[in-house]
């Protein structure tokens, strides 16, 4: 039973065969050798994401539907390159399934032009639909790229500081994963002390929480930060009081080392009692507790301390008669520090006089406090007259404070490289010698510093005598790789073409980034065309010119980028109708495909006389090689030079050049072009077979 199937199995496969080859030579599409698109040659689409990732698709097939994602934040980009020109390109988006209209529309669009379409997508969970559509008359066809918005799935953190110090990891803008933990260090400088943490987040306006005081602190990424460390710098420490009293009163008085009686958290103060005439030192007592003297004790807060005096020879002392006038005495510590206003002046008082004492520190000092007699820090104070006084007026140096100073750098061109600061920070105080060190991006190199600075050395150190502002200048390492069209043409940089309109569309291409192009023409009109961004792409430029004037043109185009400027093409450019002097004949030279072509004798001539011999030679581009001569010369030979005599007026001479094809791309085009004929000559040959088979053993 099987074997009696084999006959059936091949005539039924071959009869499918056959029908289906049929059908594809019917098919306008293989008609035309399997061409995937009628007029579309290729569909790019670049899919731009927040982080400056491009990922970029191809759609070489007519109806076809590309599905996506995009982080929301990106962007979408298409070049929509022709084969065969069209009445108009439209880009139709629909958003959510609802059509939101044409948001590009191209008309009278050429072949071999790339036209370059932009869209931003906005929100998150969004489907958009862009269909490119071709339209030409009496025919019309589409691809359609789907894709949805996807939130992004990383945080940007932004590190700040505030006063004196630094972070670690440095101030600056960093990108983490979502669910990461980071850990950020408070460094502060000599003389400042850590206040705290502020945060900001989703870059909205005001503090939104006030992160742990701990330090280092850790931060779980859950969203876009702006994370700022706080310093001080105290103007002094904290401030203590020690009150110093005498029991009984007049039996001897204490000296304090320092003086003053106010003092820094910390400080060191000695206490020496001294007893008076009939009288001996007995003991500390209040905030100290002990028979020794002189006693230390350190200021950690305010103290209070008494020193206990007993008087010699008898139990108790007398009680002395009080004396009916006292003497004031007031000095300055240090000497030269500033002076004491006394009112009453005098220096003696009658007993219970009130005596106002004013401290006023020359320029440059500052009052600290009362000693002697008097421990207190108010200014003026005012003393009872009971007893003999003697006051001290205690003052501290207190320069004025050091100007400070901010150091701005900025970047030119911006993204070009980076700088950094030692000791970092951009502020400074007055005298402060800060290095700069230009670090340059890939494909840069530095150039100069500019601003507060002219120089040309690496790293660079400026003194802060001032606010700077300082630029640091890099240009490209290497000349950025261009390519020049001239109505959709690509021109090689010394090439002749002929153009039969009089509007001329200029676009230059480039590998990177450019500060600039120009067009300058001269020959039967001059003039100088600025190429600007197309759709905003810095690396795609172009510009539109019209004539009048048939004739001879020369078409140059310079490209300007940080750091100098390429010579990208200098194009012979054959416009209208060209005619020589008499008894001459004017030659013009165009090509088809990508090469030049030139007079090699007479050399560079291009009006020779008339019914002399002229010889010109074809040069292919990489990549390319010589076809045929076309124009006036059309037919005389497939070597790449032509010798022929020069006749009438004028000559066109076309040079026309192909793609230089491998074996396997032969191979694959004559497959291609004849696979509808070899499914016949197959499905032929199996029904035959099979009827073979079924005729000689009888099935």
């Amino acid at each position: 039973m099987a074997e009696r199937g084999v006959p059936w199995f091949l005539k039924a496969s071959g009869a499918a065969l056959l029908a289906l080859g049929l059908v594809l030579l019917s098919a306008p599409a293989f008609a035309k050798g399997l061409v995937p698109f009628q007029k579309i040659d290729v569909v790019e689409c670049g899919y731009t994401q927040p982080d400056g990732s491009i990922r970029v698709v191809e759609v070489r097939m007519s109806g076809a539907v590309f599905n996506g994602q995009v982080r929301d934040g990106g962007s979408v980009g298409f070049n929509i390159l022709l084969k065969e020109s069209v009445d108009e390109i439209q880009i139709r988006e629909y958003i959510d399934g609802a059509y939101q209209g044409i948001v590009e529309k191209i008309p009278d669009a050429k072949k071999g032009i790339r036209y370059p379409c932009v869209v931003y997508p906005t929100g998150v969970g969004r489907t958009y639909e862009l269909d490119i559509v071709a339209l030409w008359k009496g025919g019309g066809e589409m691809c359609t790229f789907n894709f949805t918005t996807v939130a992004s799935d990383f945080g940007i953190v932004e590190i700040s500081t505030s006063g004196g110090g630094e972070t670690n990891p440095p101030a600056g803008i960093y990108k983490y994963g979502k669910g990461n933990t980071i850990t950020i260090e408070a460094i502060p400088y000599s003389g400042y002390a850590f206040s705290g943490w502020e945060a900001f987040r989703d870059w909205g306006g005001g503090i939104v929480s006030k992160m742990p005081f701990s330090n280092p602190v850790n931060l779980t990424v859950d969203g876009d930060y702006r994370i700022r460390a706080t310093f001080f710098n105290p103007s002094c420490p904290p401030q203590w009081t020690l009150t110093v009293s005498v029991n009984p009163p007049d039996s001897g008085f204490v000296s304090l080392s320092p003086p003053g009686g106010t003092y820094a958290n910390g400080t060191q103060v000695t206490l020496t009692a001294t007893p008076a005439s009939g009288w001996r030192f007995k003991s500390w007592s209040g905030s100290v507790d002990t028979t020794s003297n002189p006693v230390t004790i350190t200021m950690y807060g305010n103290r209070g301390a008494i020193a206990n005096f007993e008087y010699l020879g008898a139990p108790s002392p007398p009680s002395p008669t009080p004396p009916s006038q006292y003497t004031l005495s007031v000095s300055i510590n240090p000497p030269g520090s500033g002076s004491v206003f006394v009112s009453p002046s005098g220096g003696v008082y009658d007993a219970g006089t009130q005596v106002t004492l004013v401290a006023t520190p020359d320029v440059g000092w500052r009052f600290v406090s009362w000693s002697g007699s008097v421990n207190t820090t108010e200014n003026p104070v005012t003393i009872a007259m009971d007893g003999n006084k003697s006051v001290v007026a205690n003052f501290e140096y207190s320069p004025p404070p050091l100007p400070q100073y901010t150091l701005s750098v900025s970047i030119n061109p911006p993204g070009s490289g980076s700088v950094s600061l030692s000791p970092s920070g951009g502020t400074y105080t007055a005298g402060a010698q800060v290095t700069l060190t230009a670090n340059p991006a890939s494909g840069y190199r530095f150039k100069s510093w500019s601003g507060s600075i002219s120089a040309t050395s690496n790293p660079v150190t400026v003194a802060m005598d001032g606010d700077k502002q300082v630029t640091a200048n890099f240009e490209y390492a290497s000349a950025p790789s261009c390519t020049f069209y001239i109505n959709g043409r690509e021109v090689n940089p010394t090439t002749s073409l002929f153009l039969d309109t009089s509007t001329w569309r200029f676009l230059l291409k480039a590998d990177r980034e450019l500060s600039g192009a120009t067009v300058t023409i001269s020959g039967a009109a001059t003039a100088a065309i600025y190429l600007s961004p197309e759709y905003g792409i810095p690396t795609q430029l172009g510009g539109v010119w019209s004539t009048a004037k048939e004739g001879r043109y020369t078409v140059t185009c310079t490209a300007y980028y940080p750091g100098g400027e390429i010579t990208v093409a200098s194009v012979e450019i054959t416009y209208g109708q060209v005619t020589a002097p008499p008894r001459y004949t004017a030659l013009v030279l165009d090509v088809v495909g990508k090469g030049s072509v030139s007079v090699t004798e007479p050399c560079g001539k291009t009006e020779v006389p008339e019914h002399s011999i002229v010889r010109v030679q074809a040069f292919p581009a990489p990549g390319w090689r010589f076809k045929a001569w076309g124009g006036d010369v059309a037919g005389r030979g497939r070597e790449p030079y032509l010798s022929f005599m020069a006749s009438g007026s004028s000559m066109t001479i076309v040079a026309e050049f192909e793609r230089e094809v491998g074996m396997e791309e032969v191979a694959w085009s004559f497959v291609r072009s004849h696979f509808p004929w070899m499914l016949v000559a197959l499905g032929v040959a199996m029904l035959i077979g099979g009827e073979f088979l079924e005729r000689r053993r009888g099935w």
